[in-house]
């Protein structure tokens, strides 16, 4: 059986809907709004990650900073810079870039 459940399962349009329709319909999914956690939680998912990559040892992510979100959407922290070995952080910096994506295409961070 060729067949992917969860999160990894195929997607088919609905019946009736054209491909672009289901196209516009994941796209529209993909500007939901995010989970609200705090900065603490954030940095501790940040740090646990850095923690699992052996080479990032010594690496250290600065503290997340809540930034003005343009138009009300998309991601609204940032990580200012990291500290440690210029040669180790480039390094880690390009192995936490998919995991930072993933963590700013789910979550925000609340103001207070």
């Amino acid at each position: 059986m060729d067949e992917m459940y969860g999160a990894f399962a195929r997607r088919q349009a609905a019946p009736g809907l054209s491909n672009h329709q289901f196209v516009k319909r994941q796209v529209d999914n993909e500007n939901m709004d995010r989970v609200v956690i705090s900065k603490r939680v954030l940095d501790r998912l940040i740090r646990a990650k850095l923690e699992m990559l052996e080479e990032c040892a010594g690496v250290t992510a600065l503290p997340v900073v809540v930034s003005a979100r343009t138009g009300g959407r998309g991601c609204n922290w940032t990580i200012p810079g990291w500290t440690g070995d210029q040669a180790y952080v480039n390094h880690c910096n390009r192995k936490m870039r998919g995991y930072l994506e993933f963590l700013r295409g789910q979550f925000n961070v609340s103001d207070a």
